[in-house]
């Protein structure tokens, strides 16, 4: 468990980590944390991420599951994709639901094309919490 003060040593801290993706591992950004300022997220590229706001991305994902129904129903495997089917787009609906009104940040690996959905809150705690230079997304 940690102590107040290392918590208040944490939220004052920089941070600089590589959010790394959880189907392959490959780098897929870089995140700047710093104590007032908003998180920058960069992605390979260097292009930077933009936040999105909840209802933005509900709206996103909302399409994305129509369009992966449509896929199911035509036979294509994509619709399967644990990454990016049916289920990885009921998966974010679901976290988007809990994390309402929250800042996000949609992340694609370059690699796999795995995406991932993430608030700002929940990128923050990971970035905060790593032991190394590096943040693996599940």
């Amino acid at each position: 468990m940690r102590s107040p003060l290392s918590t208040l040593r944490s939220l004052a801290r920089r941070y600089e980590r590589e959010l790394v993706c959880g189907r392959c591992r490959a780098v897929l950004a870089w995140v700047r944390l710093r104590p007032v300022a908003l998180m920058h997220v960069r992605d390979i590229a260097g292009a930077e991420v933009t936040p999105l706001g909840c209802r933005t991305a509900l709206g996103i994902t909302e399409r994305r599951l129509g369009q992966a129904r449509a896929d199911a129903a035509a036979g294509r495997a994509r619709a399967l994709d644990e990454y990016d089917g049916i289920a990885a787009c009921e998966r974010e609906m679901a976290y988007l639901r809990r994390e309402a009104g929250e800042v996000m940040f949609e992340l694609r690996c370059p690699a796999c094309r795995a995406r991932y959905v993430r608030s700002l809150p929940d990128l923050a705690s990971a970035v905060r919490r790593a032991d190394g230079s590096r943040v693996e997304l599940h």
